[in-house]
């Protein structure tokens, strides 16, 4: 049952198939075969095999592969010089890259995508060529989100997201954080990039509360409770799954920008968000080498806020509506909800 060991791969590729592309690095001299530190890393490492296309760069200081199923209008799209902007916006948040290399797997047409310690797998929609700038920056997020949570979620991550028990499911009471806030960093990180404005930034914030607003889950489940049911309801599509449940996705970007108010009002703008995920980061992935637990977490935010943030724990805790003018105006933040789409 140890799944720490190191083990050896090799793949026999049907004659016709030229190409294996993974986060992982072939041996030298054999290109079908890896040596890997431990099944959890090999579990975490997808590979496309076949004889799709593949292009490799590097960027500051470390290798990233695409390797692309449908790659029409790739090389004219810009999105290699978008992802290098997304990976230099993520890198200069935490000031550190935990991989050597990265992969980025993208499939033919289809919907969501997963993410992996040093490579992400995400569908597209078979084509680089968007009818719209809407329609771009909307994949551009998508590969945002992917890609930060090699931080959150891969490096910073609750303690129950491994080394993980492959004989059951795992429950976190944290799993709106891993999601919510990488949904609000995605946001940040388009905008930090150059690739969106600071209008577009506020309107994808805005779209996450548009679409939260129909949940009256939220007067029934607290974000933390969703965390918890994720295996049970989360994906319900239940006629009365929005008057029961709340979907964390859609609230937890919410909360991720209260947090980030809260902690530079409360730290005389001396901290922000970006400080506890540095903290975090460093404290708990680079020196001890682990999660972190529920209380570890909260106490994180409140020294990286120097006073308690328990204001907004409740949030997090309770079914309750969210008070946006109390939160958002110490920003300067009006939300009009008269713009929402819903």
């Amino acid at each position: 049952d140890d799944t720490s060991h190191p083990l050896s791969l090799t793949y026999d590729l049907p004659s016709n198939w030229t190409t294996i592309s993974s986060g992982l690095k072939a041996d030298e001299g054999n290109p079908r075969s890896y040596k890997v530190p431990s099944f959890d890393l090999l579990f975490d490492s997808p590979f496309l095999i076949g004889n799709h296309y593949t292009k490799t760069i590097s960027h500051e200081g470390h290798e990233y592969e695409f390797a692309i199923e449908t790659p029409d209008g790739f090389e004219e799209s810009g999105f290699e010089s978008a992802f290098r902007s997304i990976v230099s916006a993520a890198t200069d948040i935490i000031k550190d890259v935990p991989y050597d290399n990265y992969c980025l797997i993208l499939l033919g047409a289809g919907g969501g995508g997963l993410e992996h310690f040093n490579s992400q797998a995400c569908y597209t929609s078979g084509s680089y060529r968007y009818k719209d700038r809407s329609e771009w920056i909307d994949f551009l997020a998508f590969i945002a989100h992917e890609y930060f949570h090699l931080y959150n979620v891969k490096t910073i991550r609750p303690i129950e997201l491994g080394p993980f028990d492959y004989d059951r499911e795992t429950y976190s009471p944290l799993l709106w954080f891993s999601e919510g806030i990488t949904c609000y960093y995605e946001t940040q990180i388009l905008y930090r990039a150059g690739l969106c404005t600071e209008a577009e930034k506020y309107q994808m914030l805005s779209s996450y509360m548009a679409m939260d607003e129909p949940y009256n889950g939220k007067y029934h489940q607290s974000l933390r409770m969703a965390s918890y049911d994720i295996w049970l309801n989360f994906m319900n599509r239940n006629a009365n799954a929005k008057d029961v449940t709340v979907n964390y996705y859609f609230r937890g970007p919410t909360i991720g920008l209260i947090m980030d108010i809260e902690i530079q009002r409360l730290s005389d703008n001396k901290r922000s968000l970006d400080d506890l995920m540095r903290l975090l980061y460093n404290r708990y992935y680079k020196q001890a080498g682990r999660g972190f637990t529920e209380e570890e977490f909260w106490d994180a935010v409140d020294e990286v806020a120097g006073a308690s943030m328990a204001h907004v724990r409740y949030l997090v805790d309770n079914p309750v509506e969210i008070d946006y003018d109390r939160f958002l105006s110490p920003a300067g933040i009006v939300l009009d909800r008269d713009k929402w789409v819903l």
